[in-house]
C-alpha cells in the first residue's frame, strides 16, 4: 500500500482518524481507509454498498477498534465508489472480486481476512467467500443486496433510487435534501451526510454530480447476473447475517436466501433502515465484534 495523508477523510477531535492508502491492481488505484491495528493481527475489510464509499463505515469502524484491539480494520472504496479510480468499463463481478483479493493480500499477506459488507458490499463479500473460501476467515452480511430481484420490475424500482444518487444536483444542499426526502426514516447522522457528499464533485457549469459515471452504474446492474451463478453453498467461513427489521418481513425474507444457502448462518435483526451502520452503529459494531472474535 502507498500512503497519502493529504486527504484527511473524517477528522473528529479526540477520535481515531483513518489513513488514506492505495493498492494498485491492473493499473487501477484502489483507495482504502486504514483505521489501524497491529500489522500482523487479524484483518477485517469493510465493503460499502453500490455507488457508496468507505466513509459510511466510520461510526462502526471506530467502535470496532476498541472492541477488537488485536484486529486491523480497513474500509475499502470498491471500484464503484469513493476515491478509487472509476473507469469507463470493467465493472463485472470478476473485477470486483480480484480487487478485494488484492487489498486482502496487501493487508494480510499469506493469511485469510474477514469481510463485512453492506448492501452490494455484502453480496460482493459473499461472492468472494464462495469463489475463494480459503481467503475468507469470517463473513458478515449487513442487510446485503438480495441475490436476485425475482422480477424485472423489482430491479427497476431498486435502480431508480440508485441512479438518482448520481445527480446532477443544483448544489450539495439540494443533494442532501433529495436524499433525505427519499429516506425520511433513516438516521441522517454526520457520517451518513459526509459519506453521501464525498461521492459528489463540482460540475464546470455549476452544480454537483457523482464521481461515478452513469455508464458504470448500468454495467453494475448487468453484473448482478454474475452473482446468480455463484454457488453460495461453497462459503466455508462462519457467517453472520444482520437484517434491517425496520423495513418489514418482505425485505428480510428476500435476504434470508443467504441463510438458506450458506450453512450455519447466524441471523440477527436490528431495528433500522437499510443503512443500519449509521442508524444503529453501536449495536451493529457489537454484533460484528462478537462474530469476529469467535
Amino acid at each position: 500500500m502507498t500512503t497519502d495523508n493529504a486527504h484527511d477523510p473524517f477528522p473528529i477531535p479526540g477520535e481515531p482518524t483513518p489513513v488514506s492508502r492505495w493498492v494498485t491492481r491492473d493499473g487501477v488505484r484502489i483507495h482504502c481507509l486504514d483505521w489501524g491495528g497491529p500489522a500482523d493481527g487479524p484483518v477485517v475489510l469493510l465493503l460499502h454498498g453500490v455507488g457508496g464509499n468507505a466513509l459510511i463505515w466510520t461510526d462502526t469502524a471506530r467502535r470496532l477498534l476498541g472492541m477488537l484491539p488485536g484486529h486491523r480494520v480497513v474500509a475499502v472504496d470498491t471500484r464503484d465508489g469513493g476515491r478509487t479510480d472509476h473507469l469507463a468499463s470493467g465493472y463485472g463481478l470478476a473485477e470486483f472480486v480480484a480487487d478485494v483479493l488484492a487489498v486482502a493480500t496487501d493487508a494480510a499477506p499469506g493469511r485469510p481476512v474477514s469481510l463485512a459488507g453492506h448492501s452490494r458490499g455484502g453480496w460482493l463479500g459473499a461472492c468472494v467467500a464462495a469463489l475463494h473460501p480459503e481467503r475468507v476467515d469470517r463473513l458478515v452480511l449487513l442487510d446485503p443486496a438480495r441475490i436476485t430481484f425475482g422480477t424485472a420490475a423489482a430491479g427497476d424500482a431498486a435502480y431508480t433510487w440508485i441512479f438518482g444518487n448520481l445527480g446532477p444536483f443544483a448544489s450539495r444542499d439540494a443533494a442532501v435534501a433529495w436524499a433525505q426526502t427519499e429516506e425520511p426514516t433513516a438516521a441522517w447522522s454526520a457520517t451518513r451526510v459526509a459519506a453521501f457528499l464525498d461521492n459528489l464533485v463540482d460540475e464546470p457549469g455549476g452544480g454537483v454530480v457523482s464521481r461515478l459515471p452513469r455508464a458504470a452504474m448500468e454495467q453494475l446492474r448487468a453484473a448482478r447476473a454474475d452473482g446468480e451463478r455463484v454457488r453460495y453453498e461453497d462459503v466455508a467461513a462462519p457467517t453472520l447475517l444482520i437484517l434491517a427489521a425496520g423495513l418489514g418481513e418482505r425485505h428480510m425474507a428476500d435476504r434470508m436466501t443467504y441463510a438458506e444457502r450458506i450453512a450455519g448462518t447466524r441471523v440477527e435483526r436490528v431495528v433500522g433502515t437499510h443503512f443500519l451502520h449509521t442508524d444503529a452503529p453501536a449495536e451493529v459494531a457489537t454484533l460484528i465484534a462478537e462474530h469476529l472474535a469467535g
